[in-house]
């Protein structure tokens, strides 16, 4: 599931649909039920960790899912990922701050 949960989709539910159901027939055809992580593709496979040296917009995704599955806490965010403590409050509070703005910019937008 935290695979499942990490990965990106950029078409959305067609996406993620189109990985379970390559995943569900890959078990399958390994006369298994369960669907395992070994039948998710390659890059989905990796455990998720923090790059220092990636890119900025990987970093902030990973950051952002693990803020959400620590239940927004830094120190086991940082723990979780594998990352700086102070590295993932820096970017905890970037993201806050592009959250701040997109629904500044919805409510400007929308004219309320």
């Amino acid at each position: 599931m935290d695979a499942l949960e990490a990965a990106r989709y950029p078409g959305n539910l067609r996406d993620l649909r189109g990985v379970v159901t390559r995943a569900y027939l890959h078990a399958r055809a390994g006369s298994s039920d369960e669907v395992r992580l070994e039948h998710l593709p390659a890059e989905m496979q990796r455990p998720l960790r923090f790059e220092r040296r990636g890119d900025h917009a990987t970093q902030l995704r990973v950051v952002s899912w693990a803020l959400w599955k620590t239940g927004d806490r830094v120190r086991e965010t940082a723990e979780l990922i594998g990352a700086n403590r102070n590295t993932v409050a820096a970017l905890r509070a970037e993201l806050v701050a592009k959250r701040a703005i997109a629904r500044a910019h919805r409510h400007q937008v929308s004219g309320e």
